[in-house]
């Protein structure tokens, strides 16, 4: 009952954006005049469509997210201090909102564009492209949550997505090939798996293209995908074409649940770190009220096992920094440790 009530809160409170729909029927009209017949040209089109489409779907939730996340945790942050809620079923009531709004978009997307380009010769395989863009969209809207929970500022924290998403789109081999040395980071980037995956149920094994000279399978003036000069590009990046397996989702998948593990357990620290602090605020307010002044408490620097000499220099040496929020500088004023601190230093 508890969580099926964070859950139907976090519903009402988290409104997806109109700006995906927007996105997919503006695309899904620019594919429609872009339309392209059965010719050589037509592998080219279906490759630059994937790329466009694994594209859209890494950035068009990912920053929205950043702004979102921030603020519930924030709200997070209060209610846990107030004790009224458990971190743990707020954060998976939180993570299955979002994974429910956000994750048929993609869904939407390709059942819409692809059908109006001509590029939905099996239904088996949109749904498989769709959910692959789907994995792509949610482990980067998770990239955005944990900047927004790890990073203050959002400011700094649009800036630093910016440099990870680009750097895992350079690392996918989407740009350039990557120097062999650095190939092992392509395998944390999602979007790497995501448009291997796309590639993979993007064509077949069968697909032909118009050549010059042609074959005896393919036909006259057809010739096997495996020979076009952009599938040999996609090989030598290390993406394997036509040849769709399960390894991709899975890894997609093991991605963003390890982002969420890590955001609950950067949150559960982090509480666990403030009801510390607090703690300690409670213990020196009893010193105060026991000694009936300001002085450091360095005769009693271990209290019940608590060392507030150490606590009361690692705060003003914070204060001093700056790295105290408005209510831990209120506390320390409150107990005549603020001020006292900032004429020592």
């Amino acid at each position: 009952m508890f969580f099926t009530f964070l859950f139907k809160s976090q519903w009402v409170i988290y409104h997806p954006t109109h700006r995906s729909c927007e996105s997919s029927i503006f695309h899904g009209g620019v594919i429609l005049f872009n339309r392209t017949g059965s010719n050589s040209n037509m592998v080219w089109f279906c490759r630059f469509t994937s790329l466009f489409s694994v594209t859209l779907w890494t950035f068009t939730r990912m920053y929205p997210s950043i702004n979102t996340h921030h603020n519930w945790n924030e709200s997070l942050r209060i209610i846990s201090n107030e004790h009224r809620y458990s971190i743990l079923p707020a954060c998976l009531a939180r993570y299955c909102v979002v994974f429910l709004c956000e994750s048929g978009w993609p869904f939407l997307y390709v059942f819409v564009s692809y059908p109006l380009a001509s590029m939905a010769g099996s239904w088996n395989a949109m749904f498989r492209i769709s959910l692959m863009l789907s994995l792509n969209n949610v482990c980067y809207i998770t990239i955005g949550n944990v900047l927004g929970v790890v990073v203050d500022n959002i400011p700094k924290a649009m800036i630093i997505s910016t440099i990870v998403v680009q750097s895992s789109l350079v690392a996918a081999g989407f740009y350039t090939e990557v120097p062999s040395f650095l190939g092992w980071m392509r395998y944390l980037s999602p979007v790497y798996w995501s448009y291997r995956g796309i590639v993979k149920s993007a064509f077949t094994w069968s697909d032909t293209f118009k050549c010059r000279w042609g074959s005896t399978l393919a036909g006259v003036n057809r010739c096997f995908i495996e020979f076009h000069t952009s599938i040999n590009n996609l090989k030598n990046r290390d993406i394997p074409v036509a040849t769709f397996g399960e390894l991709e989702c899975v890894v997609l998948i093991l991605l963003y649940v390890a982002m969420l593990l890590f955001i609950l357990g950067f949150s559960i620290f982090r509480q666990h770190r403030e009801d510390m602090l607090e703690m300690f605020f409670e213990r020196l307010a009893e010193y105060k009220a026991i000694h009936g002044d300001t002085n450091v408490p360095s005769d009693h620097k271990s209290n019940d096992g608590l060392h507030l000499g150490w606590f009361v220099k690692l705060q003003r040496r914070h204060l001093k920094s700056g790295k105290l929020t408005d209510k831990q500088v209120e506390r320390l004023e409150e107990l005549g440790f603020g001020a006292k601190g900032e004429s020592e230093l």
